[in-house]
């Protein structure tokens, strides 16, 4: 299809489809799509590296927290209330029960993930 001014391109985004309607937004569209190349291969090479590294391609594990060894490389060292959770659902998976019962089984115990807000008292904008 061609508007007005004899332009047929389109280009995707996260949006849909955005019709490029002169030369200024053809050259940013092109633009634009070479920088979301660079950035997905910048993240793809990070995530490459940690993986050789034998790093998580996250932040914290449930189970681990960060920790150093005597000569500073970053590591990870068990929590182990954490870590006997794990043992603990991989055993109740075995035994058969749903995934939604331990994770509620483990809400009740107190258990949140990793990223789970410690602090109920602190709200932004409070």
């Amino acid at each position: 299809m061609m508007d007005a001014a004899g332009i047929a391109e389109l280009h995707t985004n996260r949006d849909g489809i955005v019709r490029v309607r002169d030369d200024v937004a053809g050259i940013k569209a092109v633009l634009g799509a070479g920088e979301v190349r660079r950035l997905k291969q910048r993240i793809n090479d990070t995530l490459a590296k940690r993986a050789a590294l034998g790093e998580p391609a996250g932040s914290r594990l449930f189970g681990y927290k960060h920790a150093k060894t005597e000569d500073g490389t970053k590591t990870y060292a068990a929590v182990p209330d954490e870590a006997d959770a794990i043992r603990q659902a991989a055993e109740w998976v075995l035994s058969g029960w749903s995934l939604s019962n331990i994770a509620a089984e483990l809400r009740q115990r107190g258990l949140r993930g990793a990223h789970a807000v410690r602090s109920p008292q602190v709200r932004c904008g409070a």
